[in-house]
């Protein structure tokens, strides 16, 4: 399992992902599918971040998730997906790690930061074996808990 930085040629992939029916059930900000054009134009926006890196997680060459992550006002913030077929395997928490060392190298930082849905189970266990763990504070959306993880 590697890990390899997005490419332009990465956006019919992303697109894909992003529309996983599995994808979008536990999307914070969107539910329904999303258009191509504005796919597009959030790809190529966070392809150009300086502050952001998608990072396409692969198996023996074969694309099977996506990790992303996006600085904003010095808090990393974490999205992960993987296809179905591969949950379960380590593949997810092999991959998270290494993109937050990837994302440590290029910016000092120490908290990281990941929304998940509140019955998303499998997600929210994935990032407390990872040493996030559950923030107190209230969110705006209720149906979803956020998680931070400081770098030690």
């Amino acid at each position: 399992m590697t890990i390899r930085r997005a490419e332009i040629e990465d956006e019919d992939l992303l697109y894909k992902l992003v529309n996983n029916e599995d994808s979008l059930r536990w999307k914070l900000k969107t539910t329904t599918k999303i258009d191509k054009s504005e796919h597009k134009k959030w790809f190529n926006e966070n392809l150009s971040n300086k502050f952001c890196r998608i990072w396409i997680i692969q198996n023996n060459k074969e694309n099977i998730g996506q990790v992303r992550i996006k600085l904003i006002k010095n808090i990393a913030d974490i999205d992960i997906y993987l296809l179905k077929k591969f949950r379960g395997k380590g593949y997810a928490s092999k991959s998270l790690i290494r993109a937050i060392e990837q994302f440590s190298q290029d910016f000092d930082l120490n908290y990281f930061r990941a929304f998940v849905h509140k019955e998303n189970i499998s997600s929210i266990n994935l990032f407390k074996k990872n040493g996030f763990v559950l923030q107190r504070k209230k969110m705006e959306q209720v149906n979803f808990i956020s998680l931070k993880r400081i770098k030690i």
